[in-house]
């Protein structure tokens, strides 16, 4: 090792580790007690001062765990937001985890945004917002590879798909046209779905 290094070392007070221990500890704790963002704020300290290329050769641990934790931390309120319908601010959270470069909290950041975009779609949708609705419903095949929200989010869709052109009916005045086109492309896109079998029932021309 360089002497440079080693005298640099050398001059890292006895108390670096200590505090950046006791920033990490503070960081653990907020987490826990979900103040995501005073853990995140923590975890950055741990990680600029362990986490530079002089100190992170006595401190990387510390480091380490706080890059675990930042992580974390995104995911967890990634999926707290959601759960308050704050989508959104959900959907940012989630992708910071997903970037974090930690296979595990990716793969959980990829689920959780599926979900978040399954249940943004239903609440769009719920909202009379069917486009938008539609859209986010969309989204959700892109972060589930295995398909486990498939038959949900094909069921959501089928209900938007329904409900976007029975509202084009309830207008005044009615607005048969795109009630139609929704209605066909329902039975097109979800045939099997109970909305499509009783739009093919439709007295609609």
């Amino acid at each position: 090792m360089p002497l440079g290094i080693v005298a640099l070392l050398l001059a890292i007070p006895g108390g670096a580790y200590a505090f950046s221990q006791n920033q990490l500890s503070q960081a653990q704790t907020a987490e826990a007690n979900s103040a995501y963002a005073q853990a995140l704020r923590e975890y950055a300290t741990v990680e600029s001062l362990a986490g530079n290329p002089v100190s992170r050769i006595l401190l990387g641990e510390l480091a380490d765990r706080a890059q675990t934790g930042t992580a974390e931390t995104h995911f967890l309120w990634g999926v707290q937001l959601r759960q308050q319908g704050k989508f959104a601010d959900g959907e940012v959270q989630l992708r910071a985890a997903v970037r974090s470069g930690f296979a595990d909290w990716g793969a959980r950041g990829n689920a959780a945004l599926a979900d978040l975009f399954n249940a943004w779609g239903k609440a769009l949708v719920a909202d009379k917002q069917f486009q938008a609705g539609i859209n986010k419903y969309k989204q959700v095949a892109a972060f589930d590879p295995t398909g486990n929200l498939a038959a949900s989010t094909e069921a959501g869709l089928a209900t938007a798909y329904s409900d976007f052109a029975q509202w084009y009916t309830l207008q005044q005045p009615p607005d048969y046209p795109n009630a139609l086109t929704w209605y066909q492309n329902l039975v097109k896109d979800f045939p099997d779905s109970p909305e499509a079998k009783l739009a093919q029932a439709s007295a609609l021309p």
